[in-house]
Protein backbone atom coordinates (compact mmCIF):
# COMPACT_ATOMS: atom_id res chain seq x y z
CA UNK A 1 0.00 0.00 0.00
CA UNK A 2 1.21 3.68 -0.82
CA UNK A 3 1.53 6.03 1.94
CA UNK A 4 0.21 9.35 1.49
CA UNK A 5 2.93 12.26 0.98
CA UNK A 6 3.09 14.11 4.22
CA UNK A 7 3.00 18.15 4.11
CA UNK A 8 3.28 21.32 6.10
CA UNK A 9 -0.44 21.48 5.78
CA UNK A 10 -1.55 18.27 6.50
CA UNK A 11 0.90 16.96 8.77
CA UNK A 12 -1.61 17.23 11.97
CA UNK A 13 -4.78 15.87 9.73
CA UNK A 14 -6.77 13.27 10.52
CA UNK A 15 -5.77 11.23 7.81
CA UNK A 16 -2.05 11.40 8.34
CA UNK A 17 -2.30 10.51 11.74
CA UNK A 18 -4.10 7.12 11.14
CA UNK A 19 -1.53 6.97 8.01
CA UNK A 20 1.76 7.35 10.48
CA UNK A 21 2.57 6.76 14.06
CA UNK A 22 4.35 9.80 15.99
CA UNK A 23 6.33 10.35 19.24
CA UNK A 24 2.79 11.46 20.44
CA UNK A 25 1.04 8.80 19.26
CA UNK A 26 3.27 6.71 20.84
CA UNK A 27 3.06 8.03 24.43
CA UNK A 28 -0.70 8.12 23.96
CA UNK A 29 -1.03 4.24 22.95
CA UNK A 30 1.88 3.16 25.99
CA UNK A 31 -0.40 5.15 28.20
CA UNK A 32 -4.01 3.72 26.85
CA UNK A 33 -4.70 2.15 23.89
CA UNK A 34 -8.26 2.48 23.40
CA UNK A 35 -7.78 6.08 23.99
CA UNK A 36 -5.49 6.60 21.93
CA UNK A 37 -7.11 5.08 18.68
CA UNK A 38 -10.57 6.33 19.77
CA UNK A 39 -8.70 10.12 19.30
CA UNK A 40 -7.72 8.90 16.08
CA UNK A 41 -11.30 7.92 14.76
CA UNK A 42 -12.38 11.35 16.14
CA UNK A 43 -13.93 9.93 18.90
CA UNK A 44 -11.93 10.89 22.13
CA UNK A 45 -10.81 14.81 22.21
CA UNK A 46 -8.45 14.91 25.39
CA UNK A 47 -8.24 17.72 27.60
CA UNK A 48 -5.85 20.12 26.71
CA UNK A 49 -3.12 21.34 29.56
CA UNK A 50 -1.60 25.26 30.00
CA UNK A 51 1.61 23.60 29.97
CA UNK A 52 0.83 21.70 26.28
CA UNK A 53 -0.72 25.37 25.15
CA UNK A 54 2.46 27.34 26.01
CA UNK A 55 4.52 25.19 24.60
CA UNK A 56 2.52 25.39 21.23
CA UNK A 57 2.62 28.95 21.48
CA UNK A 58 6.45 28.75 21.44
CA UNK A 59 6.74 26.49 18.77
CA UNK A 60 4.13 28.54 16.33
CA UNK A 61 6.39 31.50 17.38
CA UNK A 62 9.63 29.64 16.13
CA UNK A 63 8.40 28.44 12.96
CA UNK A 64 6.73 31.80 11.96
CA UNK A 65 3.19 30.73 12.53
CA UNK A 66 2.14 32.50 15.41
CA UNK A 67 -0.85 33.75 13.57
CA UNK A 68 -2.70 30.53 12.97
CA UNK A 69 -1.95 29.43 16.48
CA UNK A 70 -4.11 32.47 17.56
CA UNK A 71 -6.50 31.43 15.05
CA UNK A 72 -6.42 28.09 16.24
CA UNK A 73 -6.29 28.46 19.74
CA UNK A 74 -8.42 31.93 20.69
CA UNK A 75 -9.28 30.41 23.96
CA UNK A 76 -5.61 31.85 25.33
CA UNK A 77 -5.97 34.96 23.79
CA UNK A 78 -7.89 37.96 25.68
CA UNK A 79 -9.84 40.71 22.74
CA UNK A 80 -7.29 42.32 21.92
CA UNK A 81 -4.86 39.93 20.57
CA UNK A 82 -2.68 39.79 23.89
CA UNK A 83 -2.30 36.57 26.22
CA UNK A 84 -4.05 36.35 28.87
CA UNK A 85 -2.79 36.37 32.45
CA UNK A 86 -2.10 32.95 33.15
CA UNK A 87 -0.32 32.18 29.29
CA UNK A 88 1.94 35.78 29.64
CA UNK A 89 4.88 33.21 30.51
CA UNK A 90 4.91 31.98 27.00
CA UNK A 91 5.88 35.76 25.64
CA UNK A 92 8.57 35.90 28.51
CA UNK A 93 10.10 32.52 27.69
CA UNK A 94 10.15 33.93 23.74
CA UNK A 95 11.31 37.27 25.03
CA UNK A 96 14.22 35.26 27.11
CA UNK A 97 14.58 32.66 24.04
CA UNK A 98 15.35 36.03 21.54
CA UNK A 99 18.18 37.09 24.01
CA UNK A 100 20.30 33.78 24.09
CA UNK A 101 22.75 34.21 20.99
CA UNK A 102 23.59 30.15 21.45
CA UNK A 103 19.86 29.75 21.24
CA UNK A 104 19.24 31.59 18.61
CA UNK A 105 22.47 29.62 16.38
CA UNK A 106 20.97 26.72 17.54
CA UNK A 107 17.69 27.09 15.77
CA UNK A 108 19.26 28.80 12.59
CA UNK A 109 19.12 25.34 10.62
CA UNK A 110 16.29 24.06 8.46
CA UNK A 111 13.23 24.26 10.34
CA UNK A 112 10.29 21.86 10.92
CA UNK A 113 11.73 19.41 8.66
CA UNK A 114 9.42 16.54 7.77
CA UNK A 115 10.78 13.19 7.08
CA UNK A 116 9.24 10.03 7.43
CA UNK A 117 10.64 6.58 7.89
CA UNK A 118 9.76 2.76 9.05
CA UNK A 119 10.43 1.71 12.59
CA UNK A 120 10.12 -2.04 13.45
CA UNK A 121 8.08 -1.94 10.19
CA UNK A 122 5.59 0.59 11.05
CA UNK A 123 5.12 4.51 9.08
CA UNK A 124 6.56 7.03 11.59
CA UNK A 125 6.70 10.68 10.84
CA UNK A 126 8.72 13.43 12.66
CA UNK A 127 8.93 16.59 12.62
CA UNK A 128 12.97 18.20 13.05
CA UNK A 129 12.74 21.23 14.83
CA UNK A 130 16.23 22.73 13.28
CA UNK A 131 18.58 21.01 10.82
CA UNK A 132 21.66 22.00 11.36
CA UNK A 133 24.72 21.18 8.88
CA UNK A 134 28.71 20.63 9.09
CA UNK A 135 29.18 24.10 8.69
CA UNK A 136 27.06 25.42 11.49
CA UNK A 137 27.81 22.76 13.87
CA UNK A 138 31.72 23.73 13.57
CA UNK A 139 30.57 27.29 14.12
CA UNK A 140 28.78 26.78 17.58
CA UNK A 141 31.50 24.28 18.47
CA UNK A 142 33.91 27.11 18.21
CA UNK A 143 32.04 30.30 19.31
CA UNK A 144 30.96 27.65 22.46
CA UNK A 145 33.59 25.48 23.07
CA UNK A 146 31.40 23.34 25.74
CA UNK A 147 29.22 22.41 23.13
CA UNK A 148 31.93 21.18 21.14
CA UNK A 149 31.53 16.96 22.44
CA UNK A 150 28.03 17.10 21.22
CA UNK A 151 28.65 19.26 17.95
CA UNK A 152 32.83 19.64 17.31
CA UNK A 153 33.06 16.54 15.02
CA UNK A 154 29.72 15.81 13.14
CA UNK A 155 28.53 16.30 9.70
CA UNK A 156 25.29 17.96 10.80
CA UNK A 157 22.68 17.67 14.23
CA UNK A 158 19.66 17.66 14.92
CA UNK A 159 18.36 20.44 17.67
CA UNK A 160 14.69 19.03 19.40
CA UNK A 161 13.35 22.28 21.35
CA UNK A 162 11.94 21.70 24.73
CA UNK A 163 10.52 23.83 27.20
CA UNK A 164 11.41 22.39 30.64
CA UNK A 165 9.17 23.36 33.49
CA UNK A 166 12.32 24.51 35.80
CA UNK A 167 15.79 23.76 35.69
CA UNK A 168 15.49 23.03 39.44
CA UNK A 169 17.58 19.61 40.24
CA UNK A 170 14.75 16.98 40.80
CA UNK A 171 14.47 14.06 43.01
CA UNK A 172 15.33 10.50 42.29
CA UNK A 173 14.19 7.74 44.01
CA UNK A 174 16.14 5.15 42.28
CA UNK A 175 19.43 7.13 42.63
CA UNK A 176 18.27 8.48 46.04
CA UNK A 177 19.72 11.85 45.28
CA UNK A 178 18.34 14.70 43.60
CA UNK A 179 19.79 15.10 40.07
CA UNK A 180 20.55 17.61 36.82
CA UNK A 181 17.29 18.02 36.16
CA UNK A 182 18.47 17.08 31.91
CA UNK A 183 19.22 14.27 33.37
CA UNK A 184 15.96 13.49 35.27
CA UNK A 185 13.84 14.46 32.27
CA UNK A 186 15.41 12.75 29.36
CA UNK A 187 16.41 9.52 30.46
CA UNK A 188 13.11 9.05 33.54
CA UNK A 189 10.62 11.05 31.52
CA UNK A 190 11.96 10.35 28.28
CA UNK A 191 10.53 11.94 25.36
CA UNK A 192 8.76 14.58 26.57
CA UNK A 193 8.91 15.30 29.95
CA UNK A 194 5.98 13.14 31.49
CA UNK A 195 6.75 9.40 33.48
CA UNK A 196 6.73 7.18 31.50
CA UNK A 197 8.61 3.74 30.39
CA UNK A 198 9.32 3.84 27.27
CA UNK A 199 10.77 0.51 25.46
CA UNK A 200 14.24 0.53 24.89
CA UNK A 201 14.20 -1.26 21.95
CA UNK A 202 11.61 0.58 20.18
CA UNK A 203 13.83 4.20 21.44
CA UNK A 204 17.09 2.94 20.25
CA UNK A 205 15.08 2.09 16.66
CA UNK A 206 13.65 5.40 16.59
CA UNK A 207 17.15 7.21 17.39
CA UNK A 208 18.81 4.94 14.18
CA UNK A 209 15.85 5.61 11.87
CA UNK A 210 16.25 9.30 12.57
CA UNK A 211 19.84 9.53 11.86
CA UNK A 212 19.64 7.33 8.98
CA UNK A 213 16.64 10.08 8.26
CA UNK A 214 18.87 12.80 8.78
CA UNK A 215 22.35 11.37 7.06
CA UNK A 216 20.03 11.27 3.84
CA UNK A 217 18.75 14.63 4.40
CA UNK A 218 22.29 15.50 4.59
CA UNK A 219 23.79 14.18 1.82
CA UNK A 220 20.65 15.31 -0.62
CA UNK A 221 20.71 18.97 0.50
CA UNK A 222 23.98 20.36 2.18
CA UNK A 223 26.89 22.27 -0.67
CA UNK A 224 29.10 20.23 -1.90
CA UNK A 225 32.22 21.64 0.46
CA UNK A 226 29.94 19.66 3.13
CA UNK A 227 29.55 16.80 1.39
CA UNK A 228 32.88 16.27 -0.07
CA UNK A 229 33.28 18.41 -3.09
CA UNK A 230 32.38 18.02 -6.80
CA UNK A 231 34.60 15.34 -7.24
CA UNK A 232 33.08 12.67 -4.08
CA UNK A 233 31.42 9.42 -5.65
CA UNK A 234 27.88 9.24 -5.95
CA UNK A 235 27.10 6.79 -3.08
CA UNK A 236 23.47 6.38 -4.68
CA UNK A 237 24.53 4.94 -8.05
CA UNK A 238 27.25 2.18 -6.25
CA UNK A 239 27.32 0.18 -3.04
CA UNK A 240 30.80 1.16 -1.02
CA UNK A 241 32.66 -2.74 -0.95
CA UNK A 242 32.76 -4.67 2.02
CA UNK A 243 35.37 -3.68 4.80
CA UNK A 244 36.98 -6.95 5.11
CA UNK A 245 40.46 -6.19 6.32
CA UNK A 246 43.05 -3.51 5.40
CA UNK A 247 46.39 -3.74 5.37
CA UNK A 248 47.94 -1.66 8.72
CA UNK A 249 50.90 -0.14 8.71
CA UNK A 250 53.84 -0.79 10.70
CA UNK A 251 52.50 -0.45 14.41
CA UNK A 252 55.58 -1.92 16.17
CA UNK A 253 56.97 1.78 17.45
CA UNK A 254 53.33 2.49 18.21
CA UNK A 255 52.31 1.69 21.67
CA UNK A 256 50.23 4.75 22.86
CA UNK A 257 49.63 6.99 19.71
CA UNK A 258 48.48 4.87 16.77
CA UNK A 259 48.45 6.95 13.84
CA UNK A 260 46.86 4.66 11.28
CA UNK A 261 45.61 7.18 9.22
CA UNK A 262 48.67 9.07 8.71
CA UNK A 263 47.25 12.35 9.96
CA UNK A 264 50.30 13.20 12.52
CA UNK A 265 53.85 13.99 10.78
CA UNK A 266 57.08 11.82 11.34
CA UNK A 267 58.21 14.29 13.83
CA UNK A 268 55.03 15.03 15.86
CA UNK A 269 53.94 11.28 16.64
CA UNK A 270 57.13 10.54 18.70
CA UNK A 271 56.69 13.59 20.72
CA UNK A 272 52.79 12.28 21.84
CA UNK A 273 53.88 8.62 22.41
CA UNK A 274 56.53 10.21 24.68
CA UNK A 275 54.24 12.37 26.85
CA UNK A 276 51.29 9.26 26.56
CA UNK A 277 53.84 7.19 28.07
CA UNK A 278 54.96 9.49 30.47
CA UNK A 279 51.98 9.77 31.48
CA UNK A 280 50.66 6.39 31.30
CA UNK A 281 53.32 5.08 33.38
CA UNK A 282 52.84 7.81 36.31
CA UNK A 283 49.20 6.93 36.50
CA UNK A 284 49.40 3.22 36.23
CA UNK A 285 46.70 3.93 33.48
CA UNK A 286 47.15 3.87 30.01
CA UNK A 287 46.08 6.80 27.82
CA UNK A 288 45.83 6.75 24.00
CA UNK A 289 44.87 7.84 20.67
CA UNK A 290 43.89 6.04 17.36
CA UNK A 291 43.79 8.01 14.32
CA UNK A 292 41.88 5.33 11.89
CA UNK A 293 40.96 5.19 8.02
CA UNK A 294 37.34 3.56 8.96
CA UNK A 295 36.33 2.46 12.37
CA UNK A 296 34.22 -0.18 10.62
CA UNK A 297 37.57 -2.09 10.16
CA UNK A 298 37.51 -2.70 13.28
CA UNK A 299 33.72 -3.21 14.85
CA UNK A 300 32.32 -6.47 13.06
CA UNK A 301 29.58 -4.44 11.67
CA UNK A 302 28.74 -2.45 14.86
CA UNK A 303 29.36 1.37 15.62
CA UNK A 304 31.72 3.26 16.46
CA UNK A 305 31.99 2.49 19.86
CA UNK A 306 31.92 -0.95 18.91
CA UNK A 307 35.23 -0.56 16.96
CA UNK A 308 37.21 1.24 19.32
CA UNK A 309 36.22 -1.33 22.48
CA UNK A 310 37.40 -4.04 19.86
CA UNK A 311 40.43 -1.84 18.88
CA UNK A 312 41.49 -1.70 22.63
CA UNK A 313 40.72 -5.45 23.40
CA UNK A 314 42.11 -6.65 20.36
CA UNK A 315 45.47 -4.99 20.95
CA UNK A 316 45.66 -6.27 24.97
CA UNK A 317 45.72 -2.39 26.11
CA UNK A 318 45.43 -1.15 29.39
CA UNK A 319 47.86 -0.88 32.55
CA UNK A 320 47.98 -3.02 35.73
CA UNK A 321 45.82 -5.80 36.77
CA UNK A 322 42.54 -4.49 35.53
CA UNK A 323 44.38 -3.33 32.22
CA UNK A 324 43.02 0.27 33.43
CA UNK A 325 43.31 2.79 30.37
CA UNK A 326 41.19 5.33 28.14
CA UNK A 327 41.68 5.45 24.37
CA UNK A 328 39.82 7.97 21.81
CA UNK A 329 39.88 6.70 18.53
CA UNK A 330 38.81 8.95 15.60
CA UNK A 331 37.73 7.69 12.29
CA UNK A 332 38.88 9.82 9.31
CA UNK A 333 36.52 8.51 6.29
CA UNK A 334 33.39 9.26 8.33
CA UNK A 335 34.10 11.61 10.69
CA UNK A 336 33.15 9.57 13.64
CA UNK A 337 34.98 9.44 17.10
CA UNK A 338 34.11 7.71 20.28
CA UNK A 339 35.97 7.22 24.18
CA UNK A 340 36.63 4.03 25.83
CA UNK A 341 37.03 3.95 29.22
CA UNK A 342 37.76 0.76 30.55
CA UNK A 343 38.93 -0.40 34.20
CA UNK A 344 38.16 0.44 37.82
CA UNK A 345 40.70 3.14 38.33
CA UNK A 346 39.93 4.70 35.26
CA UNK A 347 36.40 5.11 35.71
CA UNK A 348 36.38 6.57 38.62
CA UNK A 349 38.55 8.89 37.84
CA UNK A 350 36.98 9.68 34.37
CA UNK A 351 32.93 9.59 35.13
CA UNK A 352 30.61 10.23 32.78
CA UNK A 353 30.33 13.62 33.22
CA UNK A 354 34.73 13.91 33.51
CA UNK A 355 33.93 12.11 30.05
CA UNK A 356 31.89 15.07 28.69
CA UNK A 357 34.46 17.57 29.75
CA UNK A 358 37.43 15.98 28.80
CA UNK A 359 35.93 15.59 25.44
CA UNK A 360 35.14 19.23 25.28
CA UNK A 361 38.76 19.61 25.60
CA UNK A 362 40.42 18.65 22.98
CA UNK A 363 37.52 17.89 20.21
CA UNK A 364 37.39 21.20 18.69
CA UNK A 365 41.05 21.16 17.65
CA UNK A 366 39.86 17.83 15.89
CA UNK A 367 37.11 19.22 14.17
CA UNK A 368 38.99 21.48 12.37
CA UNK A 369 41.68 18.98 11.47
CA UNK A 370 44.25 20.23 14.35
CA UNK A 371 45.50 16.32 15.14
CA UNK A 372 48.56 17.19 17.41
CA UNK A 373 47.69 20.15 18.93
CA UNK A 374 44.00 17.83 19.55
CA UNK A 375 45.93 14.97 20.77
CA UNK A 376 48.09 17.18 23.44
CA UNK A 377 44.73 18.57 24.68
CA UNK A 378 43.64 15.51 25.11
CA UNK A 379 46.87 13.74 26.81
CA UNK A 380 46.87 17.02 29.47
CA UNK A 381 43.09 17.15 29.95
CA UNK A 382 43.67 12.76 30.82
CA UNK A 383 46.66 13.81 32.97
CA UNK A 384 44.83 16.22 34.96
CA UNK A 385 41.61 13.69 36.00
CA UNK A 386 43.85 11.00 36.73
CA UNK A 387 45.77 13.32 38.81
CA UNK A 388 42.62 13.69 41.04
CA UNK A 389 42.66 10.16 42.21
CA UNK A 390 45.93 10.82 44.35
CA UNK A 391 44.38 14.06 45.74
Amino acid sequence: MDLPAVTPENYYSPEMNMAYMGSTQFKAFEKCEAAALAELRGEYTPPTSQAFLIGGYIDAWFSGELPLYQAQHPEIFKRDGTLKAEYVKAAEIVARLQADELYSMLMSGKKQVIRTGFIAGVPFKVKIDSLLDANTCNMIANRWPHTAAALGFCDGAIVDQKIMRDTAEVWSDEDHCRLPFVEAYMVERAWNGEDMNMSATALSQAVNAMAESVENYIRENASPDVTGGADAPDETETSPPEITELPEPDTSSMRYIFDLAGCLSSDSRPKLEARAEEISTRHSCGVYVAFVDDYKVYSQGGDVYEGTYRFYHDKQLGMGDGRDGVIVLLSMQNRKYAMFIYGENAAYAINEYGAEQLEGRFLGQFSDGNWYIGAAEYLTACDEYLSLIHI
